[in-house]
């Protein structure tokens, strides 16, 4: 998604933090930042089917967080990117601290639909 741009298209739309796909094969590439938590992992979930696609690595604090993996589905599904820390400091700092006045980016999700 670029700034001011959605996943409402021809194959993904959004809708309470979920994206469903129609069929097709997909790359799908996430990323987030953190700071002042431990240990943090992501995961791109399929919420229709009950499976993971794929789990990312589990990192420390104050570092970006990404996961990568292939989505290969005959039917429509939906997705979630799904992001733990596992505690956050009591300074007030954390996994989603405000900001600028400016909407804040915590996480960038992309897909690439593949016509193989």
């Amino acid at each position: 998604v670029f700034p001011g741009g959605n996943l409402n298209g021809v194959y993904t739309s959004l809708a309470s933090n979920t994206v469903t796909f129609q069929p097709g094969i997909y790359r799908i590439w996430a990323a987030a930042s953190v700071f002042g938590v431990d240990r943090n992992m992501m995961r791109i979930r399929d919420t229709t089917n009950s499976v993971t696609i794929v789990n990312g690595l589990s990192t420390f604090a104050n570092v970006q967080n990404s996961v990568a993996g292939i989505l290969n589905t005959t039917s429509t599904v939906n997705i979630q990117l799904q992001h733990w820390a596992q505690s956050t400091h009591s300074s007030g700092q954390g996994i989603m601290s405000a900001g600028l006045s400016e909407s804040n980016t915590y996480a960038i999700f992309e897909i690439w639909k593949l016509n193989l």
